[in-house]
């Protein structure tokens, strides 16, 4: 897991990444459920997030402001 920040103060954006390895190729699932639509809705529900479902695993970047943050 990594974070990474561009800009200053509120207009800062705040970038998580995620990346599973290690084990068997990610793949897209055919269901949505409960955990799916939390991992959607990104850091601050805003839905800042990308996913990508690869031979090395899974891997999610969320990205939100840090005013958004704040107010979440």
């Amino acid at each position: 897991m990594t974070w990474k920040r561009d800009g200053d103060a509120e207009d800062a954006d705040l970038t998580l990444r995620w990346a599973e390895r290690g084990g068997p190729p990610a793949v897209e699932p055919v269901r949505k459920g409960f955990g799916s639509r939390i991992i959607r809705m990104g850091l601050s529900g805003s839905g800042g997030t990308e996913l990508r479902y690869g031979s090395e695993g899974l891997t999610a970047e969320m990205t939100a402001t840090a005013s958004q943050l704040k107010q979440a």
